[in-house]
Formats: C-alpha cells, sequence, structure tokens
C-alpha cells in the first residue's frame, strides 16, 4: 500500500529535481572554480609548517601550542610568514582584477542565480531577515 505513495512522490521528486539541476542553481552551493582561491594568513602559513614539524601531536594540541607560540612571537619573527603573505596576497589582488574583468564572474553568478539580472541583487543562498 506505502510502495504506490512513494512510487508518485518519487516521481515528483525526479522531475524537480532534474529541474534543480538544470536551472544551475544547484551549482550556486559550490565555488566558482575558475575564481582564484585567497592566500593563507602569516599564521596559518606558520601553522602548516609547525604541523609538519610536529606531525605526531593531535591536531586540537597542535592548533593549541602553535597559537600560543604565535601569539608569543616578536614582530620580527612574524616578519618572514607575514611578507610571504603580503606576496601572495597582492598576486591574489591581481588575479582577482583579471577574474573580474574577464567577465566571468557575472557569467557564473548569471548562470547560478547569484543574482537578479534586473535588480543585481543576490537571489540565492541568502536567509531573509526580519527586523526586529
Amino acid at each position: 500500500p506505502f510502495q504506490d505513495k512513494y512510487d508518485a512522490a518519487k516521481k515528483v521528486y525526479d522531475v524537480d529535481q532534474d529541474a534543480y539541476v538544470k536551472s544551475g542553481q544547484k551549482e550556486a552551493w559550490r565555488r566558482d572554480p575558475e575564481k582564484p582561491k585567497k592566500p593563507l594568513s602569516a599564521f596559518f602559513q606558520f601553522l602548516s609548517g609547525y604541523r609538519t614539524k610536529n606531525a605526531s601531536l593531535k591536531p586540537t594540541e597542535i592548533a593549541k601550542l602553535a597559537g600560543a607560540i604565535w601569539k608569543d612571537m616578536n614582530a620580527e619573527q612574524k616578519k618572514p610568514y607575514e611578507k610571504q603573505y603580503n606576496d601572495e596576497k597582492n598576486k591574489y589582488d591581481e588575479a582577482m582584477k583579471l577574474y573580474k574583468a574577464s567577465g566571468k564572474e557575472e557569467a557564473w553568478k548569471a548562470k547560478t542565480g547569484k543574482t537578479s539580472p534586473k535588480t543585481g541583487k543576490t537571489t540565492v543562498g541568502k536567509k531573509k531577515t526580519t527586523a526586529k
């Protein structure tokens, strides 16, 4: 008796899911593969090196110890990590300028339904909030 209800609901679901996938809205949950990735901050670069040196420790212990060490470091000790971050950040900024100038960002947003063509406002992925 329940199989008939399931089959009917499954057919409706399949049709709705196909329409959802074809509309491009499913891809809106993913990151644009063409978009440049942000560089790791100075602390996370330090943390990455610290993890490789102390691979035997638990990840939570590594994070706590590295955070304490980073906090105690002076500006001179942090300088190589911050310089590397600034270099990568400049490369990222240039790549983002090229990405936006190429029109790939707008194409991705139009494809995934992230913006309304009329208003330019975001339509997918934002929760509606009410003022209290």
